[in-house]
């Protein structure tokens, strides 16, 4: 299976899992309408566990692909089995912290006493996410892109249904008189609202639980060379296991803290609550693009691990810059074209409460060009695990410094922060990446492919502006302009060959079935 397939198959797995979290944060943001500390409520929740979860996966499953394929098969037997223990024993430590630490964090962001309860049980989805958190990793060793492609689809369509069911009865009630009944009998001490999120809370901690146990089941009965055998620790084959986990971990842990940093202060800082909904709310990932970039490496790290353990630097520059520009024609018009809606783009769909949260959306736009692949993982690869730790303290000391000054200003001034930071530490990366390969830059990032989609791009744009202009209403904008965009980014890009390529890479994959069949 070519490397475009794979990315297109992990891609499309972790889209559906990036648009399931989109929806549901827009139920939210709709279904609480001018509540918006319900609200944020909910998304503190999310933000306890997100800034804390990397930190206790401990890089694991980035281990698996720098030692795997280098091992023997009794070694992978035993790497398989000890990085499932630790990351049981991790999400026991993880689980017991947040249920102890669960009334400090309710100060701490200044949530309303339910949220207690909120984290305690949420401690149970904690637990089960780091268990099984070498899911993705396993099946990706295994080349089980399409198994792993379905996995992340059904558990996005589940975790749809289980966050916005209860939600939706929660906050309203009169409509859906059973279901909220059936909250108000679970809990009669909360409200429909905050009944409603200590139900999401239980019914995902439950499909977490789940999530664990058939991926256990699962590979002792297919795969029982990856599935968890109970080994014990011999220090001569572990240390090499945590000498190259450690650095990675730490810059993990560093790299989260900065991501999300600027929402931590936010939601500490400010009491008024709203203040965090509508920055939450424009701290937006957008679905589709961090996924690909994240899929395009996470698919090339083995080959890039295989290349660089054979000394062919020159080989991983090219297979970088090929991975680069297929990132870029995503990237780039993505770009333009939600710089210039995103203001009728959050009155349409997260109701006007959400007008304001256009200005820190923009803000983390920059930051789409900056990240074509994930540096740290590839330098990683590259033995520079010390030097990525110790840019990534710098990013994290100097997007603090920066919050901390600006949020006093203005409360989106966090986001700003964390795009001036982020700029630094590209700048380094890139200084990094062109040692670590001994390639000039411009072998990884080719000005010429660049600048012609950033051309493309803005030409697009500017037609996506004439169309938001046109239109009466956001609704109407937003349909005039993405129609624009998207026709004439299409056309410049078919006349720049690009639908050729796509073209004859489906008429060369035809050709391989068909061979195969034969």
């Amino acid at each position: 299976m070519s490397l475009t397939r794979q990315s297109l198959l992990l891609s499309l797995g972790r889209s559906s899992a990036s648009l399931a979290r989109l929806l549901v944060n827009l139920g939210v943001a709709r279904l609480f309408g001018e509540r918006l500390e319900l609200a944020a409520e909910y998304q503190n929740v999310w933000l306890v566990f997100n800034s804390t979860y990397m930190l206790f996966i401990f890089s694991l499953p980035s281990v698996l692909f720098y030692f795997h394929p280098r091992l023997d098969e009794a070694g992978r037997r035993y790497l398989m089995s000890l990085v499932h223990q630790i990351l049981l024993s991790l999400g026991v430590v993880y689980g017991a912290l947040l249920w102890l630490g669960a009334p400090w964090l309710r100060d701490f962001y200044h949530m309303s006493p339910d949220a207690v309860g909120h984290l305690r049980v949420f401690a149970i989805y904690s637990f089960a996410m780091v268990g099984s958190a070498a899911m993705e990793s396993t099946f990706n060793l295994l080349g089980r892109f399409k198994l792993l492609a379905v996995w992340m689809s059904v558990e996005s369509a589940l975790f749809l249904v289980m966050a916005l069911g209860p939600l939706v009865a929660g906050a309203q009630p009169q409509l859906f008189q059973g279901p909220a009944a059936l909250l108000g009998a679970l809990w009669p001490t909360l409200g429909p609202e905050a009944a409603s999120i200590r139900a999401v809370c239980w019914l995902l901690s439950g499909m977490a639980l789940l999530k664990w146990a058939i991926f256990q089941l699962v590979l002792a009965a297919r795969h029982p060379d990856m599935a968890w055998h109970p080994v014990k620790f011999v220090g001569a084959r572990v240390k090499p296991l945590l000498g190259y986990a450690l650095p990675i971990t730490a810059t993990t842990l560093v790299a989260y803290l900065a991501m999300y940093m600027d929402k931590n202060i936010v939601a500490a800082w400010f009491t008024d609550k709203a203040i965090y909904a509508k920055f939450q709310a424009g701290a937006l990932e957008v679905p589709f693009v961090s996924v690909l970039v994240g899929s395009v490496s996470v698919v090339m790290l083995p080959h890039l691990s295989r290349l660089q353990h054979e000394g062919k630097l020159a080989e991983m520059a090219d297979l970088l810059a090929e991975g680069v520009e297929k990132v870029a024609w995503l990237v780039f018009p993505i770009f333009t074209l939600l710089m210039v809606l995103a203001d009728p783009l959050y009155v349409a769909f997260w109701g006007p409460a959400y007008a304001e949260s256009a200005l820190p959306f923009r803000l983390y736009l920059l930051l789409f060009p900056m990240r074509l692949m994930f540096y740290g993982q590839v330098l990683n690869n590259l033995g520079l695990q010390r030097w990525v730790l110790g840019t990534a303290a710098g990013d994290l000391l100097l997007n603090f410094v920066l919050a901390i000054i600006l949020v006093r200003f203005h409360w989106a001034g966090p986001a700003l922060a964390t795009v001036i930071a982020t700029l630094a530490e590209v700048l380094v990366f890139w200084h990094l990446l062109r040692r670590g390969l001994g390639q000039p830059l411009a072998r990884i990032l080719v000005p010429a492919r660049l600048w012609r989609i950033a051309r493309y791009s803005l030409v697009a744009g500017l037609a996506a502006l004439a169309g938001r202009l046109a239109g009466r209403g956001a609704l109407e904008s937003i349909l005039l302009g993405g129609t624009l965009h998207v026709l004439t980014f299409g056309a410049l890009a078919w006349r720049a060959g690009l639908g050729e390529r796509v073209m004859g890479e489906w008429r060369r994959r035809a050709a391989a079935r068909k061979e195969r069949t034969r």
